[in-house]
């Protein structure tokens, strides 16, 4: 099975970047806490640019990340890698991205089990449970 998030698609193709969130509140030790985040698409580049502000105690941490900017159009391409049912799947609690699953039947070699070729494809029961939403048991 292949699980991938990717950029929520409100975020593709906006007239203006960054997108900006801003958020505060306080913690249980009663000391106060600001978070920004900040989004941003370079297309030529094929870029994505994530900031994170975190500000507590006087305190300031900055740090940006970047990643490659893969538009939901590209994951059709999956199939011609082997891969099927590659669909976008609700998933509780997942605001800023969209997750996809595909799955892949194994060809060669033993799997975890020690089975192998045919019988690694025997996938029915995990198919069958991402029919529905996905749900976070992380709490």
């Amino acid at each position: 099975m292949l699980y991938v998030d990717v950029i929520g698609a409100h975020e593709y193709d906006r007239p203006a970047y960054p997108i900006r969130h801003a958020l505060a509140g306080v913690l249980p030790d009663g000391s106060s806490v600001e978070l920004i985040w900040e989004v941003s698409h370079d297309y030529p580049s094929r870029t994505r640019s994530w900031r994170t502000v975190v500000q507590r105690n006087g305190e300031r941490y900055d740090q940006t990340s970047f990643s490659y900017l893969l538009r939901h159009e590209e994951l059709a391409d999956l199939e011609s890698a082997g891969f099927y049912s590659v669909a976008r799947r609700a998933v509780d609690a997942e605001h800023n991205y969209d997750v996809f699953v595909g799955f892949k039947a194994h060809e060669r070699g033993p799997s975890a089990t020690g089975k192998t070729g045919a019988d690694n494809r025997a996938w029915p029961s995990t198919r069958a449970a991402l029919d529905g939403p996905l749900k976070r048991t992380d709490g």
